[in-house]
């Protein structure tokens, strides 16, 4: 699990009015440009806290009775028309990992590789 997957709406809220308040401080101050460093730092942790509580607000009711995710039909397939943008690249990422382990079990295998049917190489 990841550090922030738990992350409540309040927090984030919190979080992001609070690196607004040390942006602020730091103009204020005439550190912002010396300490960007420090700022990416902090982007990069809210970064985190944000994708967390994002793909927890995209999946949210998508479990089923026992816990598992829900077997859907093709007929309960979202609407791609009125689907998130975070719902959008989920679904894409899926179809192109799809997409690409089909292709795997389409390909020839070679020829040197293979065994005979008594089990010794071909070659």
């Amino acid at each position: 699990m990841g550090r922030y997957d738990n992350i409540s709406d309040a927090r984030l809220r919190y979080e992001v009015q609070r690196f607004a308040r040390i942006l602020q401080r730091m103009e204020e101050d005439g550190e912002t440009l010396d300490r960007t460093a420090d700022i990416l730092t902090l982007l990069g942790e809210l970064r985190r806290m944000v994708f967390a509580w994002e793909v927890r607000c995209t999946f949210q009711g998508d479990e089923g009775v026992d816990g598992g995710p829900e077997e859907t039909a093709a007929d309960d397939a979202p609407d791609p028309a009125s689907e998130t943008d975070s719902e959008r690249i989920v679904r894409e990422a899926l179809e192109q990992e799809s997409d690409f382990l089909s292709g795997l079990d389409d390909r020839p295998e070679d020829a040197s590789d293979e065994e005979d049917e008594d089990g010794t190489d071909a070659g």
